[in-house]
């Protein structure tokens, strides 16, 4: 686990506008979130963001990159803020909505979003869903509305690429897109070297692979926009949407081939589409249902016993489901039923 470095606000980038001045996200709504084991994070910073510190001389302009695990309903999000630099985010897997300039957006797997240096963006409507998410951010050393990017002298894009990558960014009516297979397989090989930033010729291969994404960014932006396929995925979607609508479909059996079977496919084409659109495979999912569903039962029901409710949503014996319920929310059901409060942890 990457140490958590605590943010310089002091001495954090401004940007001047009109007569005020804007500065960049706190960050302390993903920072709790960290603290309470609510998600997987890793990332490396220079000093102002969550993550891993670098040295100050070790690929200057790279303020943040990084990756985060959900898994399940989170209750937290990330309010309206601004970044210094271009953002650059892929939902790899779950979902989410995010709110740029006003606009409201439901990201899917594969979606990339890119937002403009000091552009107001948002992730969470207001809370996030599960997901596995990648970023990155690069400052281009604006301060001032109208100045000049400039580039860090790593960043080795020729020089008529840069000015075109920079019209397709400042772009407001594009700030989602579904991502190139090129884009997210460079902005994944981004996201594996946060694992470990101290490996020799860590900060080459950083650079390499942070060319490849604005590459691989340019070259998308140049094109027309890939269209998502429909089919498996949309019939996934709608059977999950359909089982969690209802608390009383979800204490049934489901075993992973019927529920593959209920949407027309085999059980591994099943199983890759539902980690694909919740970041679970199909029992966690399923099992995250039912204990949402015994966590409200707990409050609204105060006289039955925890086991009927363990029982009644589809557990198979009250040791396990103590078990689980308090592996997933960190403290136990009459601790809950008692008026504690549920925090998720990412397993």
């Amino acid at each position: 686990m990457p140490t958590l470095a605590t943010m310089a606000k002091r001495d954090a980038p401004q940007f001047l506008v009109g007569g005020g001045v804007l500065t960049i996200d706190d960050e302390r709504a993903q920072a709790a979130a960290v603290t309470a084991g609510k998600i997987d994070f890793r990332a490396v910073t220079h000093g102002r963001y969550l993550g891993t510190p670098l040295a100050e001389d070790l690929l200057p302009g790279l303020s943040s990159a990084g990756r985060w695990n959900a898994v399940g309903e989170q209750d937290w999000g990330v309010p309206d803020h601004r970044n210094e630099g271009i953002e650059v985010v892929l939902v790899e897997r779950g979902r989410a909505t995010f709110g740029v300039e006003g606009r409201i957006h439901d990201l899917r797997a594969g979606d990339v979003t890119v937002t403009a240096p000091w552009q107001r963006h948002r992730l969470g409507g207001p809370h996030l869903g599960p997901g596995l998410l990648h970023w990155m951010i690069l400052d281009v050393g604006v301060r001032r509305g109208g100045q000049r990017w400039r580039w860090p002298p790593w960043i080795c894009l020729a020089k008529q690429d840069l000015v075109d990558l920079e019209m397709g960014i400042k772009d407001l009516g594009r700030p989602v897109r579904l991502g190139s297979d090129e884009l997210r397989a460079a902005i994944r090989r981004l996201g594996a070297l946060v694992e470990d930033p101290t490996t020799r010729g860590w900060a080459s291969d950083a650079a390499i692979a942070i060319n490849g994404v604005f590459a691989a960014l340019l070259r998308s932006l140049r094109e027309p926009p890939p269209v998502r396929a429909t089919g498996a995925e949309d019939r996934v979607a709608n059977f999950l949407r359909w089982l969690a609508e209802d608390p009383v479909r979800c204490t049934a059996a489901w075993p992973v081939t019927r529920m593959a079977k209920e949407c027309g496919l085999g059980s591994t084409a099943f199983t890759t589409q539902c980690v694909r659109l919740t970041n679970q495979p199909p029992r966690q999912y399923v099992l995250g249902l039912r204990l949402a569903e015994a966590a409200r039962r707990l409050r609204d029901e105060p006289h039955v016993p925890v086991t009927r409710i363990a029982l009644g949503v589809g557990f198979s014996s009250s040791q396990y489901f103590a078990r689980q319920f308090r592996h997933r929310y960190r403290c136990t059901a009459l601790a809950w039923r008692r008026g504690g409060t549920l925090i998720a942890v990412a397993p």
